[in-house]
């Protein structure tokens, strides 16, 4: 008997960082934030997590499933026979960063920045190396001049109720373990009584990459969405190790084709980053803007809020493909 995926994977877990960054000296910021914090991010959980911090690449490694560095950012010479093809060569990262919606290109001395780090699965339990990591991270500067700044806050947010619990503040600099993570079951259980209308705006808040499928602004609805997210909830579950069976995508995605799109406005937007470790520049534009949609959501609801939280389309890890959902 098949099931449904938010209940085949209702064990999945997710847990939110919302941290608040404050600048020690001006610091210059790119227009896309999500290659600086990823860059960052990676550099200092390597400092911290590495076997080999010295070494190029993770090939000659010869611990790579103890590694936490190599778990957490890197993701390579791991036992992955059992994923589909398709993802061996680039395995899905367990974690994204979530934007904000607008930032300064300067933050000057004193002014703060926030963004939300969200991990997945097995890299919720590794949890205490991204938190040090960010402290680390501080220390080694942001951005192009290596601006300094510090952690002066993190906390454990709930997405669903924003709720927070205060995991590390600069004050103490102490780390607390009372952060809970949230499983696709709860987030099930929160969309019984959600009642979003029949009127949906759906926005691509960060570039979707979504493209590689073949799909131009005018092909975009909800159905090529939550497609999408199906694939990112499927994979990462079996990446964290938990129990698979036979998932029924075609009802939700049955449900969703029967949204209808009453108006788009959507453009492609080209971004390109220099990537250090591979030595090039690299495109990661993809689609912006917004959709309003119409239709009966009553079944897809938790699929709406499964796909804000783990994005959708392609590099999600760099903050791509974060969408939204808004009652009109």
């Amino acid at each position: 008997m098949s099931l449904s995926p938010h209940e085949l994977y209702r064990e999945f877990s997710i847990l939110c960082y919302d941290l608040t960054l404050r600048a020690q000296q001006p610091i210059s910021l790119p227009p896309f934030l999500g290659s600086t914090l990823h860059g960052g991010f990676g550099r200092a959980l390597q400092q911290i997590g590495c076997f080999a911090p010295n070494a190029r690449a993770c090939p000659p490694c010869q611990h790579p499933q103890q590694c936490p560095y190599n778990l957490l950012f890197e993701y390579k010479n791991l036992p992955l026979d059992h994923i589909p093809k398709r993802y061996l060569e680039s395995p899905p990262k367990l974690y994204v960063f979530e934007l904000p919606a607008s930032h300064p290109s300067r933050l000057q001395t004193g002014e703060r920045l926030q963004f939300r780090l969200t991990l997945f699965g097995p890299a919720i339990e590794m949890r205490i190396y991204p938190i040090v990591a960010m402290r680390i991270w501080s220390e080694n500067g942001l951005g192009y001049e290596r601006g300094r700044f510090e952690i002066e806050r993190i906390v454990a947010a709930n997405p669903l109720t924003n709720e927070q619990q205060q995991v590390y503040s600069s004050t103490d600099q102490m780390v607390q373990q009372n952060d809970e993570p949230l499983r696709v079951e709860q987030i099930s259980r929160w969309c019984e009584n959600w009642q979003p209308g029949n009127l949906l705006k759906l926005s691509f808040v960060t570039p979707a990459r979504l493209f590689g499928r073949g799909y131009g602004p005018n092909d975009l609805d909800l159905k090529v969405v939550l497609k999408s997210a199906l694939e990112r909830l499927s994979i990462l579950a079996l990446l964290s190790g938990l129990p698979q069976g036979e998932s029924d995508w075609q009802t939700p995605l049955a449900a969703a084709e029967k949204i209808s799109v009453l108006a788009r406005h959507v453009e492609m937007q080209d971004l390109s980053r220099y990537s250090k470790r591979q030595e090039q520049r690299m495109s990661y534009g993809g689609f912006l803007g917004h959709l309003l949609l119409q239709g009966d959501f009553s079944q897809l609801k938790p699929y709406l809020k499964i796909a804000e939280l783990l994005h959708v389309g392609k590099n999600p890890t760099f903050g791509l493909g974060q969408v939204k959902f808004e009652s009109v």
